[in-house]
């Protein structure tokens, strides 16, 4: 989770604010929309919405050498957006699916006889 960020840093000569707000970019979907996807990652098959993240995730950090070599690369703060998006439904799926794993993990050998 280094691409954009030392892109900016280093390629685009970005002040510390315009690191600030990319940041806080990043980061918004976590502060902002932990309880709403929680519940419906809860009511949904979590493997479609998994797959989806990562080639969100992909796609977002493909698109910035693809506008370096182009000539198009700027410092652009909709990449960070969708990135923390995807990034934070990514994170989410997985701390669920674990604690679904380990549950799954101390219920098994009991049945066993």
């Amino acid at each position: 989770m280094l691409a954009l960020p030392l892109t900016a840093a280093v390629l685009l000569h970005a002040t510390a604010w315009k690191m600030g707000v990319q940041t806080a970019m990043e980061l918004a979907p976590f502060v902002l929309l932990s309880l709403p996807a929680g519940v419906w990652l809860d009511r949904v098959r979590k493997l479609p919405v998994y797959v989806v993240g990562e080639e969100i995730i992909a796609l977002v950090l493909a698109s910035v050498p693809l506008a370096w070599y182009l000539g198009w690369l700027q410092l652009a703060l909709a990449p960070m957006g969708v990135w923390g998006l995807a990034s934070f439904v990514f994170m989410l799926l997985c701390f669920s699916a674990g604690a679904v794993l380990i549950f799954i993990n101390f219920l098994a050998p009991s049945g066993v006889a």
